[in-house]
């Protein structure tokens, strides 16, 4: 997906600008201008200058990108979960066994 469609869309932003064929805008070049994007718009509230760019296809192509790929790595049945939810279920279990010692009465 990522060489594809998203370099396709790097490839139309490049068109669209009129920097192509003196600049074709790579995969991860337009995934970089997105996140610039959405960081004007966080820091900002700015939608009509950097993120003007980007038309709603590109957006939503991006977009998906970006949730497929938080996806593997941080989805269901990935180490991250685990290893987060370990630590977790090993505070609780110290917790307790300290109330149970008598160590800790909070």
């Amino acid at each position: 997906y990522f060489e594809n469609q998203v370099a396709s869309a790097g490839l139309s932003l490049a068109q669209m600008i009129g920097v192509y064929p003196d600049w074709v805008i790579s995969a991860d070049d337009i995934n970089m201008m997105y996140k610039g994007c959405g960081f004007d718009i966080a820091v900002s509230n700015v939608t009509d200058q950097f993120c003007a760019l980007f038309t709603e296809e590109t957006g939503s192509i991006l977009e998906y990108y970006d949730d497929m790929k938080n996806y593997y790595l941080k989805g269901y049945g990935y180490p991250i979960n685990y290893e987060i939810a370990c630590l977790l279920l090993q505070d609780i279990i110290n917790i307790q066994q300290q109330y149970v010692d008598g160590t800790n009465t909070d």
